[in-house]
């Protein structure tokens, strides 16, 4: 026999300790008249029968109630985005050779409690400067030791 919470009808498996409607921790024991009244309500206001005549509670038990509390996402706070001029701004200040590469440390390191999103971007152009020029030293490496064996290999001369 299916069982309903007691404070917002909603029907109740065995293994719930707690109502998926109401939130509130399910009485143990047998129904209550209440909760039989509230599903009974519930019930006729939906009209949901299985094919036996009686009401089929499973079609209800993964639809969120009127009481769910609703998810929160994340949202950004307002003013905390660059805008495409701060932006424009920034790649000209990073082309100054010396200046750029300064402004770069600063922004990585320090950085602006008002635009994360520069810090964070300061931060991905050092590691991509770190990688470029580790495939640098590895290509220039490849490129001398096989200029090095064409060299020992024709005699010491390239003609």
């Amino acid at each position: 026999m299916a069982q309903f919470c007691e404070h917002c009808g909603t029907p109740l498996h065995m293994t719930d300790n707690f109502c998926p409607g109401c939130g509130r921790p399910v009485a143990t024991g047998e129904e209550s008249p209440a909760g039989a009244a509230a599903a009974g309500a519930a019930s006729e206001k939906t009209g949901y029968q299985s094919a036996g005549g009686q009401k089929d509670w499973d079609a209800f038990r993964s639809p969120k109630t009127e009481s769910a509390q609703a998810q929160t996402y994340y949202q950004p706070e307002a003013g905390r985005e660059m805008g495409v001029g701060n932006w424009i701004l920034t790649l000209i200040i990073t082309a100054i050779p010396i200046a750029g590469f300064i402004m770069l440390i600063i922004w990585a390191v320090g950085g602006s409690p008002k635009f994360p999103a520069r810090r964070n971007w300061a931060i991905a152009q050092f590691i991509m400067m770190a990688i470029f020029i580790a495939l640098g030293i590895i290509f220039t490496a490849i490129a001398g030791f096989s200029l090095m064996t064409l060299m020992d290999s024709s005699g010491g001369s390239l003609s």
